[in-house]
């Protein structure tokens, strides 16, 4: 059942892509941050809808206003290594001083994402472990 579940939750996904980039957007083809992944979830039929707190533009730089990777821990089953990565997984980075950005693992084999990505302006496709992330920590989290 989880590979099912983890097809649908990698299509939903890419149903985001080229949404607009727009702070505290959850709403697909309209507009979206890196939040979007909880609607996802939800389309899945995974998670029951989540309430997100409103939150600053600049959050991240805040470590006080560290409120989006407990809702990750939260709605994720568990936290896992990267080895165990898989599509429909998702990864958390260290942006600023707090975990502040998520995305969705796509293919087998961690790197590829997808995520609302603020310089690109849309939601992309890309690899999790270049640009501004090629330096950053990194959490990993499975609901299976």
């Amino acid at each position: 059942m989880s590979e099912a579940q983890r097809k649908e939750v990698v299509r939903i996904a890419m149903e985001w892509e080229r949404t607009p980039y727009v702070h505290q957007g959850r709403i697909k083809g309209k507009c979206a941050d890196c939040t979007f992944f909880a609607k996802v979830f939800e389309e899945a039929g995974l998670i029951k809808p989540v309430d997100i707190p409103p939150y600053g533009p600049q959050a991240h730089l805040n470590r006080q206003a560290a409120a989006y990777l407990p809702l990750v821990l939260q709605h994720a089953a568990r936290e896992i290594d990267v080895a165990e990565a898989l599509p429909g997984d998702v990864v958390m980075y260290l942006l600023g001083r707090t975990w502040s950005h998520g995305a969705v693992i796509i293919e087998p084999g961690w790197p590829s994402i997808i995520h609302a990505d603020i310089g690109a302006r849309y939601v992309i496709r890309a690899r999790g472990d270049a640009g501004p992330f090629s330096a950053a920590p990194r959490r990993f989290f499975s609901f299976w």
